[in-house]
């Protein structure tokens, strides 16, 4: 399957790549997606349009940031990407990130993840109402503290 994107150009893609969102995206008309490896940062997937060739989204594994993110979302919740009763471990998480305006800042939507059920092709973003999680999460928290990345080490009394 071939399909036209403004931030990668014309790609051909097999059918069986293409990821259904049932619910859509909130904001965007399009239901079908596919993930993309970023070259040049391997743990960055794009999340492209297969319809709509401008809509092209950083995605990231929260783990691979060292973040505490245990999203928990009601087994109702992801009932679109998980036919109940089957176990939600198959899940492929995923958040939505954007370069920040300050360099080397991130900004992560913790508050909605997308849940992938890799098997059956079926993704969805999931807003987590309650959680007390930012749409609009700093990574790292230094850039925003201007506190140290990690603390200094102690002054050593033998100098």
């Amino acid at each position: 399957m071939k399909i036209a994107t403004t931030r990668f150009g014309d790609l051909e893609i097999p059918e069986e790549n293409v990821v259904a969102f049932p619910e859509g995206l909130p904001g965007f008309d399009t239901r079908r997606f596919i993930l993309l490896k970023h070259d040049q940062n391997p743990i960055v997937e794009w999340l492209q349009s297969v319809d709509q060739p401008e809509i092209a989204l950083m995605t990231i594994d929260p783990r691979e940031l060292s973040l505490d993110y245990r999203p928990d979302p009601k087994p109702g919740e992801v009932r679109a990407v998980v036919p109940e009763g089957a176990d939600q471990d198959q899940l492929h998480l995923r958040v939505i990130m954007r370069v920040g305006e300050q360099a080397g800042t991130l900004y992560l939507n913790l508050f909605a993840p997308l849940l992938f059920n890799v098997t059956k092709k079926l993704g969805m973003q999931v807003p987590l109402v309650g959680s007390g999680f930012s749409v609009r999460h700093v990574w790292p928290a230094a850039a925003v503290t201007g506190a140290p990345a990690a603390p200094a080490p102690a002054p050593d009394p033998e100098d």
